[in-house]
């Protein structure tokens, strides 16, 4: 069926094939990525939480990766920056800068997930499009066999209307 088809028809379904088979490989990589990022989440956070100060945490953490850990580096960090009256209640800029160091570890670990997303959005708006110019050329080879063939039978109309439910 498909090697009776027309090209045009044969490069639509190529095409939609593609996309398909990109789809599927984005989604299985971004299911693999989030299951890896919350098992390390849930594996780091009792430990996190056990932890009496930022130090034993970051111990306690030595050789994992990923936000979590980053986010208690940056916080370790900035506390043995600070100055003495941080810890008297006097310095209040401490909190700001770990609070932006947080954020900015954040908003790298979401633009690090939303990979490949965009090329999703890109798929799913074109390919219902590109599917219906297959059909639409299917429909407009049944009409092209009418006209040829001075008649509306079923062996006329038929190929155009297979490569039309093909597409």
């Amino acid at each position: 069926m498909f090697m009776a088809a027309d090209r045009v028809v044969q490069a639509v379904l190529i095409g939609l094939a593609l996309a398909s088979l990109v789809t599927w490989t984005i989604w299985l990589a971004k299911s693999l990525e989030i299951l890896a990022a919350s098992t390390r989440l849930m594996r780091a956070l009792p430990t996190l939480l056990a932890a009496g100060s930022l130090e034993q945490a970051d111990s306690a953490l030595t050789g994992r990766r990923g936000p979590l850990v980053a986010m208690l580096r940056a916080a370790r960090h900035e506390a043995a920056s600070a100055p003495a009256e941080v810890y008297r209640g006097e310095g209040g800029g401490f909190l700001a800068r770990v609070s932006s160091h947080l954020a900015r570890i954040e908003a790298q670990a979401v633009r690090r997930l939303n990979l490949g997303v965009g090329m999703l959005a890109t798929i799913g708006a074109t390919a219902p499009f590109v599917g219906l110019f297959g059909t639409v050329w299917g429909i407009m080879n049944s009409f092209i066999g009418i006209s040829e063939a001075q008649t509306t039978n079923l062996a006329v109309v038929a190929p155009g209307i297979a490569e039309a439910l093909l597409a």
